[in-house]
């Protein structure tokens, strides 16, 4: 092919030949599009499509300087799951999360994990037995014992009842 150059002056850009086709951009201020999904921080990267740190904000001003091939990237938000001892007992314990023993256990999941929560054991107050659990947020879902985290931090209440006399 013949090394032959076409420019299209109303559209901004020069073939030359079968080798490069150059933009005609002007260093202007870009808006980035916004990327939305809940329960996760969306922006723009420069480095992968599989990176995990947003380089760029949506919606944030760009002003080009250099070549930019960006990236959407979405990564997900760390919500507290947080579960307080209820009426009837004194103490929860499950394993792994933080402050088990005590009144209050806190732990980090994201939007559509699962908790089980029948592994969960109280400390009961006399005249207390078996387990209740409570959903106190608008964010989760409850189902029986199994916890689904939503958009946001949750709040559990376990407690127990007050034993048949």
């Amino acid at each position: 092919m013949a090394n032959t150059s076409y420019t299209n002056a109303s559209a901004g850009w020069t073939y030359n030949g079968a080798r490069t086709l150059y933009a005609g951009w002007t260093a202007q201020e870009k808006t980035l599009p916004t990327i939305t999904r809940d329960g996760y921080e969306c922006g723009w990267t420069e480095t992968a499509t599989n990176a995990t740190t947003i380089t760029y904000q949506s919606g944030d001003p760009l002003t080009p300087d250099k070549n930019y091939t960006l990236y959407g990237v979405c990564v997900p938000i760390d919500y507290t799951i947080t579960i307080h001892v209820g009426n009837g007992a004194t103490a929860v314990n499950l394993t792994g999360w933080t402050g088990t023993g005590t009144g209050t256990l806190t732990k980090t999941y994201h939007i559509g994990d699962t908790i089980d929560l029948s592994d969960a054991t109280l400390t009961y107050k006399t005249g207390y037995n078996g387990s209740k659990i409570t959903k106190n947020d608008s964010y989760g879902s409850l189902s029986e014992s199994t916890y689904t985290v939503g958009a946001g931090n949750g709040d559990i209440t376990i407690g127990a009842s007050a034993l048949d006399t």
